[in-house]
């Protein structure tokens, strides 16, 4: 989990970019790390999160695997505004893992108890 503060106008634009480029978006490289890219990019319907969210499932593709095959990990990412706060939550699969190839998830109860303590916070400034 991540967390950014902006202006409220900010934060709506962050959050309306990354739901934007998820629409738009089928995959992308990772400029940091080359062997990484991500696939099948894939806008999920909105999970109600705090004042809005967005909610993508994607696969980073690891090029660089031994014995020269690549791995596909199942990944997925919540961006939600809580006021001027934007939170995004990942999560992804080990292949190799208990869920292997499964289609990677973020628990309800993890995200709504975590934008809770930032909107008692908000509310105490």
């Amino acid at each position: 989990m991540s967390l950014a503060s902006h202006s409220i106008g900010d934060a709506r634009r962050v959050v309306e970019a990354f739901r934007t480029a998820a629409e738009r978006c089928t995959a992308f490289k990772d400029v940091e790390q080359p062997d990484f890219s991500y696939e099948s990019v894939e806008l999920q319907p909105d999970p109600g999160y705090g004042d809005e969210s967005v909610f993508v499932r994607l696969v980073q593709v690891v090029a660089s695997y031994p014995e020269g095959e690549s791995l596909n990990v199942p990944y997925a990412v919540v961006v939600a505004r809580q006021g001027n706060t934007v939170a995004m939550f990942t999560n992804f699969n080990r292949p190799e893992g208990a869920n292997g190839e499964q289609r990677a998830g973020i628990p309800d109860d993890l995200v709504r108890a975590q934008l809770e303590k930032i909107a008692k916070l908000d509310a105490s400034t």
